[in-house]
C-alpha cells in the first residue's frame, strides 16, 4: 500500500493487453467496472470502455487492473499519465484524449458543445424531412434528454465519423422510407 495519494492505473484484456490508462485516487480504479454494470448512469454505462469490459465478462475473463505509479501531486500524475499514453500509443487504447487532464478537459469539451450547439442551425434538407416527419399523422418526433444524451453517444462512438446531425438524417430518411412503403402498399 502507498503512502501517495494519486497514482495512474491501466485496464487490460485478460491476455494483458491495455486498453485504456488512467489517472486516480483512492478507489478510482475500481469505479469503471460499477459504471458499465449501472444502466442509470447513462453517461459512461454507453461508452467504448464499458462495452469492453461488459465484453470481458460476456466472454468468462475479467478485466485486469494494475496501479503503474504512485505520487503525491495530481499534477505529477497527470504528466506521468500523458507520457505513458505517449509511450503505449494512443492509437492502441480507447483513451478519449492524450490524458494529462483527465475529466476537465470533458468539462471544457460540454461547455464547448453546448456553445456551439446555442450557434448551429439545421440544414433546410434536414428541417423539411423533420418537418414532413412530425406532421405524418401517425408519427411525432418527441425527444427528450435522456434520449439525445444516448443518441450523441451512439454517434460518437459507435458512429465517429458522423455527425449528431447526419445521424438524426439517417435514422429519419430510414423511417420516412418506411411509412413511403406502407402507404405505396396500402394504395
Amino acid at each position: 500500500m502507498s503512502d501517495h495519494q494519486f497514482y495512474v492505473y491501466t485496464l487490460a484484456y485478460p491476455d494483458g493487453t491495455v486498453f485504456y490508462v488512467g489517472k486516480g485516487s483512492k478507489s478510482r480504479i475500481m469505479n469503471h467496472e460499477a459504471d458499465a454494470m449501472n444502466r442509470n448512469r447513462t453517461h459512461t454505462y454507453y461508452t467504448r470502455k464499458s462495452e469492453i469490459i461488459r465484453q470481458i465478462w460476456h466472454e468468462g475473463g475479467q478485466v485486469l487492473k494494475q496501479k503503474v505509479a504512485f505520487f503525491d501531486t495530481e499534477d505529477e500524475a497527470y504528466a506521468f499519465e500523458k507520457d505513458f499514453i505517449k509511450a503505449l500509443g494512443k492509437e492502441h487504447l480507447i483513451n478519449l484524449n492524450d490524458g494529462g487532464n483527465g475529466c476537465k478537459s470533458l468539462k471544457r469539451e460540454k461547455v464547448i458543445i453546448v456553445e456551439k450547439a446555442k450557434e448551429v442551425k439545421p440544414e433546410p434538407s434536414l428541417a423539411v424531412k423533420l418537418q414532413r416527419y412530425t406532421s405524418h399523422a401517425r408519427h411525432r418526433l418527441i425527444i427528450n434528454v435522456d434520449s439525445a444524451r444516448k443518441l450523441a453517444l451512439l454517434t460518437r462512438y459507435w458512429y465517429p465519423d458522423l455527425t449528431v446531425d447526419q445521424m438524426i438524417e439517417y435514422l429519419i430518411e430510414a423511417e420516412w422510407q418506411k411509412i413511403e412503403e406502407v402507404e405505396k402498399a396500402a394504395k
